[in-house]
């Protein structure tokens, strides 16, 4: 049976601009009583997004590949774990896209891991992005999310 799969990017589909306002209200305003210059990043990660990512996976037996520039940042296995803290069901998180791919286009990173992982169909997938550097073939499967909120 093929695995199914969800790339997912954390801007857009689980770190939103009313997610990053809201830590930076709430940053201005503990600034008047601590130092706050040491926001941990998964303060930006909406819980409620990501429950709806799990949703989806419960519903489907989809796993996770990570798709983002976090997973450059803050290291794959933060992501991972950061994406547990907030009610992935653990497990689920099964790899990342590779970020050296040239000019960073997500298209070829996806092709490159399907082609790795040959146990998913070309049908079995979707992307959760909030942006459309993806090549035609992958139009059908990807879901654009909203910076702003995430829907």
């Amino acid at each position: 049976m093929a695995r199914k799969i969800i790339f997912l990017d954390f801007d857009g589909p689980i770190a939103t601009e009313q997610s990053y306002q809201a830590v930076e209200v709430n940053r201005a305003r503990a600034s008047l009583l601590i130092d706050t210059s040491e926001v941990d990043a998964a303060n930006y990660i909406d819980k409620k997004l990501v429950a709806r990512v799990e949703a989806i996976c419960a519903a489907t037996d989809a796993k996770i590949v990570l798709s983002t520039s976090w997973a450059i940042m803050k290291g794959a296995e933060w992501c991972k774990a950061m994406l547990y803290r907030k009610g992935v069901t653990e497990g689920r998180v099964i790899g990342m896209t590779p970020r050296k791919m040239s000019n960073y286009f997500r298209g070829n990173e996806i092709d490159w891991w399907l082609e790795k992982n040959r146990d998913v169909s070309r049908e079995d997938y979707v992307i959760l992005d909030d942006d459309k550097d993806f090549h035609p073939h992958q139009l059908p499967r990807l879901i654009i999310t909203c910076i702003v909120t995430g829907k």
